[in-house]
């Protein structure tokens, strides 16, 4: 299977407006939101093989445009485009413009193949969604969300999402896809999404409310080092190896927790940072559910923080796992138990030029409470055997 055979060809791209106006010409947007204004488009692939006896092709398609259509009557910052208000501060323009859909083929590659390789990942990956070079230039004509419907010779196909992270974080995604998908089955929402950002608005920024140490930025130590390529991998980590992190660091810590340290402690020492080197996690916090009074169960938009921890290369690589996985708990709990912790943040974001992409040398987040889940868009249909994050 060489990246070199495979080729997608898109076959045509249309825009699906929501099927009623939307409700709020101007959404303002939280710091939470603001924060990922120059993060790259977040990007899904989900995998589906073909329906014995199923739908036809222009049939299947023509559903998911027409309940597309349906959940961006609901969810409609997704039709908007992103544009400054007369404050200057960004918001979503909510004239139902539309989200991008895009029809393609892929040739030079059998969905068998990826299934016997687990949907291993493969550089042509990136093809099978739009926006991969998002910057800042595209802002007010870029659609906010894309979707690419790949087909394989097979009949199989992939289903690329691709989505500005200023409007969604990964369990607002998740809620609109099962959302879409109940449309496509013809049954009600479950759960209605939440557009009233009021409760984490800075309506006036302070540098007195905002503590310097809320995000510390960090440089950039890697930009004379950088490789000609880098290739993406994905890793699992049996129950078994997760158990034995676990014991390593006194069974006093989460999976995630020592999932994390261990990441941080093997990527630094493979960068080769200097001994006295500073370097940083950041630890993304969900802080769905853990503010006082909590957001609404539907509540779409970004919710996450960044819990940052800060050692040097020395220290970090001499302390053990115990340790290490301390420090990522110590930064996550301060941002979401402290009384005044998430409102301090969100002060420091609003004051100054805090950009997700500049606040660490590594991140972590845990997949599993993003709510991902599986997306059934047709009765029968095969739950996807394999989704992938690029």
């Amino acid at each position: 299977m060489e990246d070199s055979t495979v080729r997608v060809d898109i076959i045509h791209t249309c825009l699906v407006k929501p099927a009623c106006p939307s409700q709020q010409p101007l959404l303002p947007l939280s710091p939470c939101d603001v924060l990922l204004r120059d993060y790259t488009y977040n990007r899904r692939v989900l995998f589906y093989p073909r329906l014995a006896g199923g739908d036809e092709y222009s049939l299947f398609i023509s559903t998911l445009q027409s309940s597309l259509s349906q959940a961006l009557a609901v969810f409609y910052p997704f039709a908007g485009r992103l544009a400054e208000g007369q404050d200057g501060r960004l918001v979503v323009a909510c004239y139902d413009e539309g989200a991008e859909f895009v029809e393609a083929r892929i040739h030079g590659v059998a969905f068998a193949e990826l299934e016997r390789s687990s949907f291993d990942m493969q550089a042509y990956y990136v093809h099978l969604t739009r926006w991969a070079s998002y910057s800042r230039l595209h802002e007010g004509s870029a659609p906010l969300l894309s979707i690419q419907v790949t087909l394989f010779s097979c009949g199989s196909i992939a289903l690329g999402i691709s989505h500005s992270h200023v409007i969604a974080d990964g369990f607002s995604l998740w809620h609109f896809m099962s959302s879409w998908a109940e449309c496509a089955r013809g049954e009600p929402l479950s759960l209605y999404p939440s557009h009233d950002r009021t409760r984490l608005i800075i309506r006036n920024p302070s540098h007195e409310m905002a503590p310097i140490e809320c995000f510390e930025e960090t440089q950039d130590i890697d930009e004379g080092n950088k490789k000609e390529s880098i290739k993406q991998r994905a890793f699992s980590f049996s129950k078994k190896m997760v158990g034995k992190l676990k014991e390593r660091a006194n069974n006093e810590f989460s999976s995630y927790e020592v999932l994390c340290a261990h990441i941080w402690k093997k990527v630094s020492k493979a960068r080769g940072h200097g001994h006295d080197v500073k370097i940083t996690f950041g630890n993304v916090v969900n802080m769905r559910g853990r503010l006082d009074p909590p957001l609404p169960s539907g509540y779409f938009g970004n919710v996450l923080l960044w819990g940052m921890a800060t050692t040097t290369m020395g220290e970090l690589q001499e302390e053990d796992l115990s340790s290490t996985a301390s420090r990522i708990r110590a930064a996550a709990t301060i941002k979401s138990k402290a009384p005044s912790g998430w409102r301090e943040a969100l002060q420091a974001v609003a004051c100054e030029d805090c950009r997700a992409e500049r606040l660490g040398t590594a991140c972590g987040r845990a997949w599993g409470t993003s709510g991902a889940l599986v997306v059934v868009f047709r009765l029968g249909d095969d739950p996807s055997r394999g989704w992938v994050p690029l």
